[in-house]
């Protein structure tokens, strides 16, 4: 009588981290090939130009440099408010439906160097958006946006596999004492 509630408790326990743990897809959230991400892409480049009080620059097409990262650039030189770039991309990105975490670098065109970044986190406590409040001045800027990938690491499914070890056990130690 243990033994079978010990399986039936292992197949809950299964059950609960199976369901918690692997992920399902939620539409085109992870799909970054999606010829949507490229528009909104184009839509942050557009409301960045447009915050600095430029409609007729236009935003050179985005560069995709790997599989989760792309690179925005800028036809003439613009003065970047890091409260403002923030607030668009969030929007942006959290309207398009695409993947929650991501990370923006703003780079000086000439040199490649970082100027400004921020991280975007899934839970909104661990956002790092530092040097709000002070402007870049005029310059050459490209913004990179990268994803995460979604390759998880093993102690992800930690509970999962341990789950699933108990419940092998407990079926084998009922079949055991059954013989």
């Amino acid at each position: 009588m243990k033994l079978k509630s010990l399986l039936i408790i292992s197949l809950a326990v299964f059950t609960f981290f199976s369901w918690k743990f692997i992920e399902k897809p939620e539409g085109n959230s992870d799909d970054l090939s999606n010829p949507h991400l490229q528009v909104s892409l184009r839509n942050i480049g557009h409301q960045v130009l447009l915050s600095v009080g430029d409609s007729t620059t236009r935003v050179l097409p985005i560069t995709r440099l790997d599989a989760n990262t792309f690179l925005m650039q800028f036809e003439k030189q613009l003065a970047l408010q890091p409260d403002t770039l923030a607030e668009i991309v969030q929007i942006n990105i959290s309207e398009a439906h695409f993947p929650k975490e991501y990370v923006v670098n703003v780079l000086s065109c000439f040199t490649k160097e970082v100027v400004y970044a921020f991280e975007i986190f899934e839970d909104k406590e661990q956002n790092l958006v530092p040097c709000l409040g002070r402007a870049l001045p005029q310059g050459c800027y490209e913004i990179k946006i990268t994803f995460p990938s979604k390759k998880k690491a093993i102690a992800h499914y930690m509970p999962l596999l341990f789950s699933f070890v108990a419940l092998v056990f407990s079926f084998f130690l009922l079949i055991k004492k059954e013989k």
